[in-house]
């Protein structure tokens, strides 16, 4: 009996990621991407939706997503933070002795259920704690505590915005999910707006902040009276704009 001689139909095929990979497959590789591409920008777009303008700050002609902002989008996507740890190391160079304090903590999220180790860190030279008519402090007038807490909320933004793609945003993109550039805080360093007053968007900022502490059981009246004693105002309008880090990090330390 004479063999049969079976031969199989060329397949067509793509080199992708070194490997062989049948045309037919490629294109299904292609449509599940491109469904996948649609799935994510509607999620960032429903994540931005979910702020303010006053959510964002404007950081030197870029946007910055505030901590309160990261909180509204946290909530909605179940984010959930595990076991930071936060330590402090000293160093010194040619400036003097500084310190910088690192937090680290794995930050997940039930919705997309996905989770990695996110730090972050603050330094006693942070532009916003650190500087005053546009030189350093002397490390003894820079407030060890705000600078911890800016490392732990340094490391929340970083968590929220890495689960969900949105880093390096353009004010474009935001704009055209609700977000007004000229309603952001526009934040600047110690210096030229050490003497000028806190814009109107950075005032909603800190209204929301402390709307949102009174909401959870806190007494107006001693947190204004704290602040008054901490940052001699009596009202948010009055705070100079080289002070607003250092009120945002205030509010967000206070324990209910």
């Amino acid at each position: 009996m004479e063999p049969v001689n079976i031969e199989a139909e060329p397949v067509s095929t793509s080199e992708l990621a070194g490997q062989m990979v049948p045309v037919g497959d490629l294109s299904a590789l292609e449509q599940r991407i491109e469904c996948e591409l649609k799935a994510y920008r509607r999620i960032l777009g429903l994540a931005i939706a979910n702020t303010h303008s006053g959510d964002w700050a404007n950081l030197g002609g870029k946007p910055y997503l505030m901590s309160q902002g990261a909180e509204r989008i946290a909530r909605p996507f179940g984010v959930w933070i595990s076991k930071p740890q936060t330590w402090r190391e000293d160093r010194e160079d040619a400036k003097g002795k500084y310190y910088i304090y690192f937090c680290l903590a794995t930050v997940g999220s039930k919705l997309l259920d996905a989770h990695m180790d996110i730090e972050g860190s603050c330094d006693s030279r942070d532009q916003f704690f650190a500087m005053s008519g546009g030189k350093l402090k002397p490390i003894e007038d820079v407030s060890e505590k705000n600078i911890r807490k800016k490392a732990y909320t340094n490391m929340f933004i970083n968590g929220v915005t890495r689960l969900l793609g949105m880093r390096q945003l353009t004010w474009a993109f935001l704009e055209a999910n609700g977000i007004k550039r000229g309603e952001t805080a526009k934040v600047e360093y110690g210096g030229k707006g050490a003497k000028e007053t806190i814009t109107e968007g950075a005032q909603k900022i800190l209204d929301a902040k402390l709307k949102a502490k009174v909401s959870q059981g806190a007494a107006q009246e001693i947190i204004m009276e704290d602040f008054q004693t901490e940052f001699g105002v009596t009202e948010f309008k009055d705070l100079p704009r080289a002070k607003m880090n250092d009120a945002i990090a205030y509010l967000d330390g206070i324990k209910i």
